[in-house]
């Protein structure tokens, strides 16, 4: 149930305690309130401002709430009916959960007020669920929103309410993608990827913000990242979808120097996935998303020794570099050599050098 749901439940259980004369003027759910009996003495009832017609207490744990109804009618109440109606019902909700309490007995089950929900999606391959809101690393993440679920993980675009730097500012929201047992280990190299290319300074991927263990699983294996950024504006599926001339340029341009980029980096992946956002001819992105796959071919660290690549890394070169490539429109093919050249260019003047095995399988495919 949502805090929505719970809420109304408590407004029903509520208007039923004001019209039962049998009901006490105060009330616990003792499961969550170790010390709930110190709750309900009648020290703690008290008369009903203008502005409430009831108030929550919370314990000295701070982690359990009491529903008060005070009311001028609880003081005319008897104390023996006041004592068996307070004792069935803390007998009660002593041996019924808030899940067993809704299923058989909605109205007459309270609700709690807390800080957290749990929400639960039931996907394609598996279970996700969620208390919001979570702490990961130092950001404190709410309002999750279903972006979509595959072999890797579900993926979500949440609000990240307690940001750390300007940086953050710029993006309010991150992507949470949560693994599933299967696919854990991806979800980690995928991270562990993304650092390596941020290291290298390559364009047009995302940042991995943090890694953590997945808290609701019992196997200890499922993993999440946060990510950033999410792209907000309207997403394009393919290239030649642009409307402009410009706005492809300016894509495919983007999309070549990032292969470059990673190339450099030594990184190389399989199953391209390109996002494509489009808010104006002024305003184009490309992000390449899910890493998974990714690969570190080649050592990019200074005094790192150079040896050719195995016959396995090539390959995996080779598609890389062919996968981008086939998604450049006809009508931009023109424009692949003179980018890719420029970009290699950049890359000998910077602290970079790419692997000449690496750069022999880019300049063959050029041709």
């Amino acid at each position: 149930f949502t805090t929505t749901m719970k809420r109304l439940f408590a407004a029903c259980f509520f208007v039923l305690c004001c019209c039962s004369e049998h009901s006490s003027c105060a009330f616990t759910t003792p499961w969550l309130a170790p010390s709930f009996t110190n709750n309900i003495n009648n020290d703690e009832i008290h008369e009903p401002s203008r502005l409430s017609r009831f108030k929550m207490y919370s314990n000295e744990h701070g982690n359990s709430s009491v529903l008060a109804v005070p009311s001028a009618k609880c003081k005319r109440w008897g104390r023996g009916w006041e004592h068996r109606g307070r004792a069935v019902v803390m007998i009660v909700a002593y041996f019924l959960s808030l899940e067993t309490c809704f299923m058989f007995c909605p109205p007459l089950c309270l609700a709690v007020t807390t800080e957290t929900d749990t929400l639960t999606w039931q996907l394609g391959n598996g279970q996700v669920i969620f208390s919001n809101p979570t702490k990961i690393g130092d950001m404190t993440l709410a309002d999750p929103e279903l972006l979509g679920s595959g072999g890797g993980g579900a993926v979500f675009a949440i609000t990240n309410t307690q940001k750390q730097s300007q940086e953050m500012d710029k993006q309010p929201r991150v992507a949470l993608k949560i693994s599933w047992t299967k696919s854990a280990t991806s979800v980690q190299n995928e991270c562990k990827i993304l650092k390596i290319l941020q290291q290298n300074h390559v364009p047009n991927v995302e940042t991995c913000l943090a890694m953590v263990p997945y808290p609701f699983d019992e196997s200890q294996q499922r993993i999440m990242i946060a990510m950033t950024p999410v792209i907000d504006d309207t997403i394009i599926s393919r290239i030649s979808d642009l409307p402009t001339q410009e706005a492809r340029q300016q894509v495919v341009s983007g999309m070549l120097t990032t292969m470059v980029r990673m190339l450099a980096a030594g990184v190389v992946t399989t199953d391209v996935q390109l996002l494509i956002s489009h808010n104006g001819n002024e305003n184009q992105q490309v992000m390449f998303i899910d890493m998974t796959e990714a690969k570190v071919v080649a050592s990019t660290k200074e005094n790192a020794p150079v040896s050719p690549l195995s016959i396995v890394d090539k390959a995996l070169a080779g598609s890389f570099i062919s996968e981008v490539l086939v998604l450049v429109p006809d009508t931009e093919a023109s424009m692949v050599r003179p980018v890719v050249m420029d970009e290699l260019a950049r890359v000998q003047l910077s602290e970079l050098s790419m692997n000449a095995d690496l750069k022999d399988i880019l300049l063959d495919q050029l041709q």
